[in-house]
């Protein structure tokens, strides 16, 4: 092997051992950045989750009252219908 075939192996070398570092960064980037991602939805989806928890309560209450509401509303418009045809 002479000189000029060692010096370009030598070269080579260098170039796929800093290729292999940036490749493996990359990789350990992409690694933490779906990790991180996988936290953040976690978190906005247990946030979501605990939140309709907290509020359940004055939902359905919310929910009884229209639907009381709305009783009396029929009942007074059947009422009003009596008095017409009475």
């Amino acid at each position: 092997m002479d000189e000029n075939e060692r010096e370009l192996l030598e070269r080579t070398y260098e170039l796929a051992k800093d290729t292999n570092d940036k490749v493996s960064r990359l990789y350990r980037s992409h690694k933490w950045g779906r990790t991180i991602k996988i936290f953040y939805w976690t978190v906005i989806i247990g946030l979501s989750v605990g939140a309709y928890w907290l509020i359940q309560p004055y939902v359905e209450q919310l929910g009884q009252v229209y639907g009381g509401l709305s009783n009396k509303v029929n009942s007074i418009h059947d009422a009003s219908q009596n008095l017409l045809n009475f």
